[in-house]
């Protein structure tokens, strides 16, 4: 058996293995990559107030927390304040039980409430975990199984799917220029049959989305694996390991802080002072003692990666991460990391081409499949046409 032949045959038990999972990983990625642009316009009414119920003052932060204790089932653990005049503060909460075996089972009380922050009226209260764009995330995830064993499953097809990727340019690759003709562009006519478009599809489709569908498949392996993370980490940084003391020395200088971490009025102060031209403001909080564990502010409405962050320790000290600048050459790359994996990175053009090769990369578990099974059905046929071997009478 030559080398071509082995890899073929690689090539297509890997994604008879995997194809349903890249399928619905690489369809709910492409209905997710405009959920930013999306979802002001779809959810309007829980995001944004009435011109005439803006007001001149906003409530303190830590009475929208009381009035979100009070609505919520069980404490707030994330906040969200859009730094508009219109819009409404996004507060959740969630349980967690790491072993239940689904999505939904594992995260009960999921719960998000939207506050009118200049009168502290409840907008809207729901349930995020059956919201559609959570649930395509969740299935994007998690395959909405528990989140251990869905990411594992995740993982590992998309690894199959790199090493997929590889094999076919490696059978992609044309012996000859005028095999190369036929695998740049499509040469049909009108009687070329759907078994010849189906096999164009999936290898011209494959070749010209290749490099997008590679790039996104890699970025998404450094979520679902920390040795990958850690490995690219390591080589970008020039094989060196990054200790703790080194990041310490790294942490920018502020004047003054907060002294009193615990004090969420004083946080968003501070931060309102220092970066009046965040996006976005986002706090986290400890679900044992409901103290802030850190707090955000957001530069960009949908690069994740300019973003300031604050940690807020134990003793309500407040720690400033190193900020872009500061950072090594690996952090940066995964600070990076969601913005190349959505394409975000470069805004809208980059969201099409994601968008474009999230479709391409769904489309070739199933023109695959169907190559495989057209020529699997005519093997089939071949055989029951055989005629069974007539022996001679070789008696005198």
């Amino acid at each position: 058996m030559t080398i071509r032949k082995i890899i073929g045959k690689i090539h297509l038990w890997l994604g008879l293995t995997s194809g349903l999972v890249v399928f619905i990983v690489a369809l709910t990625g492409s209905l997710y990559v405009f959920v930013d642009e999306l979802r002001p316009i779809v959810y309007s009414d829980r995001l944004e107030i009435k011109a005439s119920e803006i007001g001149k003052d906003r409530l303190p932060m830590s009475e929208i927390i009381k009035i979100a204790s009070q609505e919520l089932t069980l404490e707030p653990l994330y906040m969200e304040i859009p730094n508009k005049p219109n819009a409404t503060i996004e507060v959740q909460t969630w349980g967690h039980d790491p072993n239940a075996w689904s999505y939904l089972g594992e995260f009960p009380n999921w719960e998000t409430i939207y506050i009118n922050p200049y009168t502290g009226d409840i907008v809207q209260h729901v349930n995020t975990a059956t919201e559609f764009f959570a649930l395509v995330m969740a299935i994007h995830l998690t395959l909405l199984l528990n989140s251990e064993i869905g990411n594992m499953a995740i993982g590992v097809s998309t690894l199959i799917f790199v090493v997929m990727l590889l094999t076919g340019m490696f059978l992609w690759w044309p012996k000859n220029k005028a095999a190369a003709k036929q695998r740049l562009w499509f040469q049909w006519k009108s009687n070329t049959k759907w078994r010849r478009k189906n096999y164009d599809l999936h290898h011209i489709v494959g070749f010209y989305s290749m490099v997008i569908t590679l790039l996104i498949a890699l970025t998404g392996l450094i979520w679902a694996f920390e040795w990958v993370n850690q490995g690219i980490q390591w080589i970008a940084n020039g094989g060196q390991t990054i200790t703790e003391n080194s990041v310490k020395t790294r942490l920018p200088n502020f004047s003054s802080l907060p002294q009193d971490g615990h004090d969420t009025d004083s946080l968003f102060d501070f931060l309102y002072e220092n970066y009046p031209e965040a996006k976005v403001y986002t706090m986290g909080f400890d679900d044992d003692t409901g103290f802030a564990r850190y707090i955000d502010a957001r530069l960009h409405d949908h690069r994740r990666y300019e973003t300031v962050s604050f940690l807020i320790d134990s003793n309500g000290k407040m720690v400033p991460e190193p900020f872009n600048e500061d950072k090594t050459t690996g952090e940066k790359l995964y600070a990076l990391n969601y913005d190349i994996h959505t394409g975000s990175i470069i805004g809208i053009p980059g969201k099409i081409i994601a968008f474009l090769a999230s479709l391409a990369a769904a489309s070739l578990p199933i023109t695959g499949f169907l190559f495989w099974y057209g020529r699997h059905k005519k093997k089939k046929r071949r055989v029951r046409g055989k005629k069974p071997l007539e022996l001679k009478n070789t008696t005198p």
